[in-house]
């Protein structure tokens, strides 16, 4: 017999042969057929606790029924999920679960996804032995956006495993016994995290609910559609739940290689952002005053201001997607402008495609030791961080840090504070050299590569070093915006240094601009702002033009690993038209084959340019510091966001937060 088939057990499923791998559960077994067995406490995301007991079977040659969650698989069991057994103590388990649980299924922001109601309409009694009064619980603070109504709660404990273990926050937990058990926090603590809405959707009844949907609506009145989350720099797989063509909620939409089942709070609540300040009307500035016009006329005219300009410029911002990239391309061979991220301000002048990153989230489980420099991936990117912290618990991951101190979930050495004490690690001369050389991954984002002492030096020199040694070097960059890395593909060449005259005689045709830095550097007037918001910004630009949002049309990014990501769109979008740029006809799928190539690492080539003078760079002594200030106001939508204002500005009052530095 072959070797792979000794590691393989029979096991009997309701009297059919099911083959599996040592070491995975009844549950898991019974999955692998299609039978799913009723479930409270079990996720195949949190670790097992095994205390709801609703998923029990039964186990030939057992007297008792067997929790199927925990129960790992031995060869030859013999399972049984619908016997008179089973179903009579599922019964008995669900009267006991509704023994406290108030009847209040009518009120309730649960009811018609509530997996109490599934369960007891399948397994449940159809009559009641208690008559005793209910006892009821005090709710509990679980952050601004999750509310409690604790009295519902059935002790499942997957919001207590979720914050300890997946966000690194352990300030949840249980306390007392029996009938007077409950969920809290501790020291009366708030359950402060980026993440912290997750456990809305984690909770199987209606203990957690939104705070932002009480009483708003019932899921039956709502339809669905899939799209792509542009507040950072993952893309994470979500789903807009619409009602009356207004996006009314944001729920995380299961993808293993990206997002896994999780969303920040900030993408949570998103759509906020994108209802509210809308930039809807076109209005043209004459007489010290903006006056609505309707497209046909702004377009001529604009036209006109666009042809007399002698030398001009479209700068567009980091959110850009690859329809609105293929348009501003032929725009600018067209007429003979540039074309300019809104990132080239601080990029080093040298090509930014060689450094993407080399290596996807679900490799970092076979890395020993993560080098993160001058980023804080907690706030740059949330759920990146998610998965250091489950390597470096589960994987014994070794994670460094270099630049100002921040609170990352998780235990990281310090390396320094600048670029010199990572480059004596790269080239063996710290104590840190044995792990940076040993299967290592280097982490770092746009706090780098905006400085104009390190990117390319700091990477070809390390990646040098690598070659010398003959090992492979795994790269993740963490560039800010949702299409940053996409942008890089097109291989755009870095803004080219003019005189401050030519400056002023440039044109400025400013589209989906979100760093307002990036504003205040243009040395003349916009003569076009199109955008999705207001800003206070654009009161100098000669024309207003609405842009879409990105749940509004159907569009392209590509994420920090390299994924090619796409989403739909609301049946009936707010702004119709898709700006100035939009009314050029061009091929857009031959444009954007053309243009986008995933760039590979050449050792060679690669290697030949580090000894050309790059090893030669100095290195500033000033820190590495990240650049947000707030998590929860990094983007034009997010700033106009009146519910992630609130949250930030109860986190600076109250809290320290995890992400404050300097003003954006």
């Amino acid at each position: 017999m072959p070797q792979t088939e000794k590691t393989i057990l029979n096991v009997y499923v309701n009297n059919i042969l099911v083959r599996v791998k040592p070491g995975i559960t009844v549950f898991q077994a019974c999955e692998k057929i299609g039978i799913e067995l009723p479930r409270f406490c079990y996720h195949e995301l949190l670790n097992i606790a095994g205390n709801c007991r609703i998923c029990i079977v039964e186990i030939e040659n057992i007297p008792k029924p067997q929790v199927a969650c925990s129960l790992p698989v031995i060869n030859d069991i013999k399972i049984y999920t619908d016997s008179p057994v089973v179903l009579k103590a599922r019964e008995g388990i669900i009267e006991f679960l509704l023994l406290n649980h108030p009847l209040d299924c009518p009120i309730c922001d649960q009811a018609g996804e509530c997996d109490l109601q599934n369960h007891y309409i399948s397994h449940g009694s159809s009559r009641g032995r208690f008559f005793n009064s209910k006892r009821s619980v005090s709710d509990k603070n679980f952050g601004l956006l999750v509310k409690t109504v604790i009295t519902r709660c059935i002790h499942c404990t997957r919001c207590i495993r979720f914050a300890t273990d997946v966000a690194g926050v352990k300030n949840l937990g249980v306390v007392k016994r029996g009938i007077d058990i409950e969920i809290t926090t501790f020291s009366l603590e708030s359950f402060n995290s980026e993440v912290s809405a997750n456990v809305i959707d984690l909770c199987p009844v209606g203990a957690l609910t939104d705070k932002l949907q009480i009483f708003k609506y019932r899921p039956w009145e709502t339809s669905k559609f899939e799209a792509i989350d542009v507040s950072d720099n993952l893309g994470s797989h979500i789903t807009v739940e619409v009602k009356n063509n207004l996006p009314v909620k944001v729920t995380p939409r299961p993808c293993t290689q990206i997002n896994e089942e999780w969303i920040t709070d900030k993408a949570r609540i998103s759509y906020v952002g994108f209802r509210l300040n809308r930039l809807l009307e076109y209005a043209y500035f004459i007489n010290n005053n903006y006056w609505e016009i309707n497209f046909e006329k702004l377009i001529k005219i604009a036209g006109i201001f666009i042809k007399i300009r002698k030398r001009g410029e479209i700068l567009f911002g980091r959110n850009t997607d690859f329809l609105n990239l293929c348009y501003g391309i032929y725009f600018c061979k067209k007429y003979g402008w540039e074309f300019n991220s809104e990132n080239s301000h601080y990029s080093y002048p040298f090509q930014s495609n060689l450094f993407q990153s080399t290596i996807t989230l679900l490799d970092i489980v076979e890395i020993k030791s993560c080098f993160i420099i001058g980023i804080n991936p907690r706030a740059e990117s949330s759920l990146v961080n998610l998965r250091l912290n489950k390597y470096n618990t589960t994987q014994n991951l070794n994670v460094f840090y270099l630049g100002c101190a921040s609170d990352l979930q998780y235990q990281a050495k310090q390396l320094g504070l600048s670029l010199n004490n990572f480059f004596k690690a790269s080239n063996g001369i710290s104590t840190y050299s044995k792990q940076f050389f040993q299967n290592s991954i280097i982490i770092y984002g746009d706090t780098l590569s905006r400085r104009f002492d390190s990117h390319s030096g700091l990477i070809l020199s390390i990646f040098s070093q690598h070659l010398k040694k003959l090992l492979s070097i795994n790269i993740l960059q963490l560039s800010i915006g949702a299409n940053s890395t996409g942008i890089s593909f097109w291989g755009f060449p870095h803004r080219k240094k003019v005189s401050e005259k030519l400056k002023k005689e440039t044109s400025h045709y400013v589209l989906g601009i979100q760093d307002r830095y990036a504003l205040k550097t243009l040395k003349a007037n916009p003569i076009v702002y199109e955008n999705s918001h207001y800003d206070y910004y654009n009161l100098n630009a000669e024309f207003l033009l609405p842009i879409r949002t990105a749940y509004e049309y159907s569009n392209g990014f590509i994420n920090f690993e390299g994924t090619i990501q796409q989403s739909v769109k609301l049946e009936k979008p707010a702004v119709i038209s898709l700006g100035f740029l939009g009314i050029h006809e061009i091929p857009y799928c031959l444009e954007l084959r053309n243009h986008i190539q995933r760039f590979h690492f050449n050792s060679k080539s690669t290697y030949e340019i580090s000894k050309v003078g790059f090893l030669q760079v100095k290195f500033f002594k000033t820190p590495l510091k990240t650049l947000f200030i707030d998590f929860y106001r990094t983007d034009i939508v997010s700033i106009n966001n009146t519910i992630l204002t609130k949250i930030s500005g109860v986190l600076h009052k109250n809290f320290w937060n995890f992400i404050t530095t300097y003003k954006f």
